[in-house]
């Protein structure tokens, strides 16, 4: 980004968007091939991504049902999780650390998140700078209540999730 490091009456340091391009600069330096990725978003802890050439797109339109479904069968790592509600009632998308899918009311989910209400859509969008690790596959389901136990049915369309996992 070229913003003028001094403007009339202005030094670096009290030029606030020169400050802000700064630190975007430092908070986006990419290092490596992309075999080889390393984040660098903090000088002394530089973050390896090694999934760069594995990270798939997954995406799920909601049926009649709690949508209990097997994203993989192999340790899972979720970077990005995308959720629009196109009812008039909080959903609930619950995550599953299993190798099939979840036995919905039974399994324990291991991550709940609210998908917000509006019927124009409203939703979530979460990435997650150091993704959530499911050691035992990726699963999950969609269900209308909170409880770990609740097996309440959404309706068909009333819920599309994207993701991006490894």
């Amino acid at each position: 980004m070229a913003i003028p490091s001094k403007q009339i009456g202005w030094g670096t340091d009290s030029n606030l968007l020169w400050q802000i391009s700064k630190q975007l600069e430092y908070l986006t330096k990419v290092t490596g091939t992309a075999s080889d990725v390393t984040v660098i978003n903090d000088e002394s802890n530089p973050v390896p991504v090694t999934d760069v050439n594995t990270v798939k797109p997954f995406k799920h339109i909601s049926l009649a049902s709690t949508n209990a479904t097997l994203i993989t069968s192999q340790q899972a790592k979720l970077y990005v999780v995308s959720a629009i509600g196109l009812t008039s009632t909080v959903r609930y998308l619950k995550f599953y650390d299993n190798n099939v899918a979840p036995t919905v009311g039974t399994d324990t989910p291991a991550l709940t998140i609210p998908v917000p209400a509006n019927t124009q859509g409203a939703g979530i969008v979460i990435p997650f700078n150091i993704p959530i690790i499911f050691s035992s596959g990726l699963s999950f389901a969609i269900t209308s209540g909170s409880a770990d136990s609740d097996t309440g049915a959404v309706g068909a369309g009333d819920v599309i999730v994207n993701l991006t996992y490894a």
